[in-house]
């Protein structure tokens, strides 16, 4: 003979912590489209002498170029912190 027990624990659950992840989906850029404005800037065109100048150029042309052609998207993210009983060994 089979027994049934049922019982209700009243155990909190953890709270959940959202955060905020931004990502650009590099993947999904236009390389010909990405290379032909590149070699069209004036990174290319008119490079600066010095490394300092070179660097600062390269740097503002590079983060102008990936925003437009890769843009920021940010999510929302739940985390949910793992069940003290659910461990490496049962996964």
């Amino acid at each position: 003979m089979d027994d049934t027990v049922l019982f209700k624990l009243d155990i909190p659950r953890p709270p959940c912590i959202v955060r905020e992840v931004s990502f650009r989906k590099l993947e999904k850029i236009d390389h010909n489209l990405f290379v032909a404005e590149l070699n069209d800037s004036d990174l290319v065109k008119l490079p600066p002498e010095d490394l300092e100048s070179f660097t600062a150029v390269f740097n503002d042309i590079l983060f102008k170029l990936i925003d437009k052609h890769a843009l920021v998207k940010t999510r929302s993210m739940v985390e949910r912190p793992m069940q003290p009983w659910f461990n490496d060994q049962i996964k």
